[in-house]
């Protein structure tokens, strides 16, 4: 695997390299035509080690043109029209074509069909000229011919040419006198809220008293929002939906329409205003923040406490504040809670509506996933009948703040030896000398290590080493006793180790009667203090051994107190 790394510094928006095999690649197309592109690129490729140390080198690329785009005409259609009569050598037409390749390209122009010819009706200026003229007179009252149309093809380079087609349409019309005229002075139309793209809101209508009678129709003012709200067909009138309207923006909308005759080189138009009203509905649904929530609760908190003074906070863009009720529609076992008020507000309180009871049974559940519906009623509103409704989740734990006493067993009936040993867990994470004890125990296993370590590299014989451990160690004699000597009477120790807690139980031992206590949370247990002397329980009475059973007993090391 290379040591090297190569990368552009700076980058270039057409090339990229390899990280690792350094290979430039194009990353977007190149178009010499494109405004601001410089056909020759300059990069800089900069290769470093994992050292980071870098050597740059200039790299240059030559973009070379090529032909690509078509001829382009504005417009590809040109029309003619004229009153009677129209003299000959009258230009009908003047082809605006050009090659958009760089560097542009010769144009060709051909005559494809019409009246187009030496002996027709037009003619070219000159051989492969973008020039029309009329060849003969054209009147209308001699000749009722109103329209004439021809196409003719425009091509760049004789090697794999495009073409393009231009279409000529001259067409001898009487003198145009009159403007159009809409059939009403203002239009109002109406249109529900919710109504989609495709819609139709309405239909206007003009006519020209001109012969031929001819109207396109199209907005002029009233539609410049971001997106365009309204279309209307440029032939029937009809104005329709682009996109879906928003009361809450706008409520209403104002067109002006424009109606023109079809002169191409003098049109005469007519204006009128279009009022579009929007009809209200409910089509937004209420929004809460936030949209999810988890709480924990202990089981003791009171009811009609605010859980953790959580409020949702909720907004509706059609509806009003007041307009809003709560309710929980599912996970809310034993009905334990609710929401303050249940509706009117638009951030209620969640609060506990009934206590916990864990200890009589009567909850076993402690874990609630509450399903929220916000449903907006509009009740100020008569025109919006159908509520919209929003969701939240809330999650609620509920931990219990008391633990029953751990039951007791028959340990205190068993017979034989016995001993006691009595230790208090009083392990708390929090406290402060579980870091120090762990960072402690941690520190002596790493000297461990190391000695050990040690002692191999300076003696180099492991087996050695142990037999002069095993040498160096002391034994220790224990004195027993054999059950039926003499000395038959077992002595018996208790070992005990006491530790710092907290009882915070109580409960009856059921086979001595006697009081003791416990940690609920450890399990440690120890006898509570009696007032009368014979009430205390004597240790030989749990741990004495009996006579019958101290011959089979094994023997027993003496225990030393601590």
């Amino acid at each position: 695997m290379s040591d090297l790394t190569f990368l552009m510094d700076p980058g270039n928006p057409y090339f990229a390299i390899s990280k690792v095999t350094g290979t430039v690649v194009i990353i977007s197309r190149m178009d010499s035509e494109a405004a601001g592109f410089v056909s020759v690129q300059s990069y800089t490729v900069k290769v470093c080690d994992r050292d980071n140390k870098c050597a740059a080198i200039l790299a240059t690329a030559n973009i070379l043109p090529i032909n690509d785009n078509p001829p382009f005409c504005n417009p590809y259609m040109y029309r003619f029209v004229e009153p009677e009569p129209i003299l000959k050598d009258t230009t009908v037409a003047t082809l605006n074509c050009h090659d958009p390749d760089i560097p542009p390209d010769p144009l060709v122009y051909r005559p494809l069909s019409g009246p187009l010819g030496v002996d027709k009706v037009f003619m070219q200026t000159a051989n492969n000229s973008p020039v029309i003229q009329v060849n003969n007179n054209l009147v209308y009252d001699t000749d009722p011919v109103t329209t004439y149309e021809m196409m003719i093809s425009v091509s760049d380079s004789p090697d794999a040419p495009h073409t393009v087609t231009a279409t000529i349409i001259v067409s001898v019309t009487p003198v145009n006198n009159f403007d159009p005229e809409f059939d009403s002075l203002v239009y109002n139309f109406t249109v529900q809220e919710t109504s989609g793209a495709g819609t139709e809101v309405g239909k206007v209508s003009a006519t020209d008293k001109d012969l031929p009678s001819c109207v396109t129709y199209k907005i002029r003012e009233g539609n410049n929002d971001i997106v365009n709200r309204f279309w209307i067909n440029p032939t029937s009138g009809v104005i329709e939906l682009v996109s879906q309207l928003d009361f809450e923006i706008k409520d209403s909308h104002k067109l002006v329409i424009e109606a023109s005759d079809c002169d191409p080189d003098n049109p005469r138009i007519a204006l009128v205003t279009v009022n579009i009203n929007i009809i209200e509905e409910n089509d937004e649904a209420p929004e809460c923040r936030p949209s999810r929530y988890t709480a924990i609760i202990y089981d003791n908190i009171t009811a009609g406490i605010n859980i953790n003074n959580f409020r949702l906070s909720c907004k509706d863009r059609d509806s009003e504040n007041t307009d809003m009720r709560f309710e929980i529609v599912s996970g809310n076992i034993n009905n334990h809670f609710a929401f303050d008020p249940t509706h009117g507000s638009h951030n209620p309180k969640l609060i506990v509506k009934s206590p916990f009871d864990f200890d009589n049974g009567g909850d076993k559940q402690q874990s609630y996933n509450l399903v929220v519906h916000i449903i907006d009623d509009n009740v100020k509103n008569v025109r919006v009948q159908q509520p919209r409704t929003g969701t939240t989740m809330i999650m609620i734990r509920v931990v219990r703040t008391n633990t029953p006493a751990p039951p007791t067993t028959d340990y205190y009936k068993r017979k034989g030896l016995t001993i006691v040993d009595k230790s208090v867990n009083t392990y708390d994470p929090s406290a402060w000398y579980v870091p120090f004890l762990l960072t402690l125990m941690a520190l002596i296993l790493i000297a461990l290590m190391a000695w050990a370590a040690h002692l191999i590299w300076k003696y180099g014989n492991i087996k050695a080493l142990c037999q002069k451990a095993r040498n160096g160690v002391r034994r220790k004699r224990v004195k027993t006793y054999k059950a039926g000597t003499k000395k038959d009477k077992v002595e018996v120790i208790t070992e005990t180790t006491t530790f710092e807690t907290v009882f915070d139980g109580e409960a009856v031992d059921p086979v001595t009667g006697q009081m003791y206590e416990y940690n609920s949370k450890s399990g440690a247990r120890r006898w509570k203090t009696m007032q009368s002397k014979d009430e205390k329980i004597k240790l030989s009475d749990i741990s004495t051994v009996s006579e019958s059973l101290a011959p089979t007993l094994p023997l027993v090391p003496a225990i030393r107190n601590t």
